[in-house]
């Protein structure tokens, strides 16, 4: 029990003077011009040369830093750490619409939205007008900024007499860009690498593979650029497609009024036309008329020598 006792009693000893030792170190190590009582010294013990206290924090689940940074005026000015801010890909959303609608004045509600779409920095890039005796149809295929996509809508709408459907779509393709823009970039090191290994390559065999890799390399390089350039202008540039219809009414013509003569004559022409028809028909039975002819002339021979009773 009193061996128990000691140890106990020695495991606490040596903790407390552990303890002294270490806070008597950082006494000694803290500069001698920083006074501790001072409001200028921090909690963390850290001064620059003009007694203004640096200032370290965490911000977020990121772990990114700010400090605050002295101006020499006693101000100091919070600042993102450069090698621990985290850096953020802006969204890439493409925005695009789908309307029909009917108007009151066709010709009037057309130079209405032309007037529009250059307001909004755009531009027509397809149209396709359609005229029937009932109803005059143009469509449309708009672009314009991205920011002015929502009022362009919005504008559109107001000239329509009535709005028969309005779609719009979000489509957010920032993660197919930033794994695009990540794999183009890895392709573009192993570029560097394979020039790298042409320029110390020793046989024709060896140039002409590394070029062959080159080559392959080269074209995915140009893939993920193209479609990069692609999103970046769908991002950049909305699309608006516009069906703009104006009903009309329709007025069947009058029938054409004849007179007697006009009648007369289309008589005869009929009667003519009905005579042709008919020996035409008989043309075209002559061998059953043959026939007929031949039985009845028979009929009549064997009639007529028959004896009389």
């Amino acid at each position: 029990m009193k061996t128990l006792w000691f140890l106990t009693l020695s495991i606490l000893l040596l903790f407390g003077c552990s303890s002294n030792e270490m806070d008597e170190q950082a006494v000694l190590s803290a500069p001698e011009s920083i006074d501790p009582s001072s409001p200028q010294y921090n909690a963390s013990g850290f001064a620059d040369a003009n007694g203004s206290a640096y200032e370290l924090s965490q911000q977020g689940n990121e772990g990114a830093k700010s400090i605050a940074v002295p101006d020499g005026n006693g101000n100091a000015t919070i600042v993102p750490s450069a090698s621990t801010a985290p850096v953020k890909t802006p969204d890439k959303i493409i925005k695009s619409g789908n309307m029909s609608m009917e108007v009151e004045e066709y010709q009037k509600a057309m130079q209405q939205i032309a007037d529009m779409v250059k307001a909004a920095q755009g531009y027509i890039s397809n149209q396709n007008e359609q005229r029937t005796d009932y109803r005059i149809t143009n469509t449309l295929t708009m672009r314009m900024p991205s920011q002015n996509f929502d009022a362009l809508m919005t504008g559109i709408s107001d000239v329509a007499k009535k709005v028969i459907f309005k779609n719009v779509n979000m489509h957010d393709v920032t993660e197919e860009y930033t794994d695009v823009a990540a794999r183009l970039k890895t392709k573009r090191e192993v570029e560097l690498r394979y020039l790298e290994i042409l320029k110390s390559a020793k046989t024709i065999k060896d140039i002409l593979e590394v070029e062959e890799q080159l080559r392959v390399i080269r074209e995915e390089i140009e893939s993920a650029t193209a479609r990069l350039k692609y999103m970046d202008d769908r991002v950049s540039y909305s699309t608006i497609s516009l069906e703009v219809y104006q009903e009309i009414a329709y007025n069947a013509p009058a029938p054409l009024q004849t007179g007697f003569g006009h009648k007369l004559l289309d008589s005869l022409i009929s009667g003519w036309n009905g005579l042709l028809a008919l020996v035409i028909g008989l043309v075209r039975i002559w061998p059953m008329m043959l026939i007929i002819t031949v039985v009845l002339v028979l009929l009549y021979r064997k009639w007529k020598g028959a004896p009389a009773r």
